[in-house]
């Protein structure tokens, strides 16, 4: 599942600018794939640090959550390359600089 909490932020009138109460939050407890991205940054006006910092204090996550959600990232990127190469890419450079996270 791919989440950009500020457009949610933007387009969410439920979440009352409540991120806490996002349903993202219930999803990683439920051990279900998730990761942020930045969706449309010129209209969300965000990036990837400001998404993780905004997950990291509404749902109080683990380094080993956004451990995870950082490789979800990669595991399910779009990557130009066969799946294959892609895997081999992710179990090789980035499983290595995580795994010591």
């Amino acid at each position: 599942m791919e989440v950009c909490l500020t457009s949610n932020l933007q387009t969410t009138p439920g979440l009352g600018g409540d991120l806490r109460k996002h349903p993202a939050k219930k999803m990683i407890e439920e051990g279900l794939a998730v990761t942020f991205c930045t969706d449309n940054t010129l209209v969300s006006r965000t990036d990837m640090v400001q998404e993780l910092s905004l997950a990291i204090e509404a749902f109080q996550l683990t380094p080993g959550q956004l451990r995870d959600i950082v490789f979800n990232g990669f595991k399910r990127s779009f990557m130009a390359k066969r799946y294959t190469l892609k895997r081999e890419y992710n179990r090789r450079y980035v499983s290595i600089r995580f795994l010591t996270f």
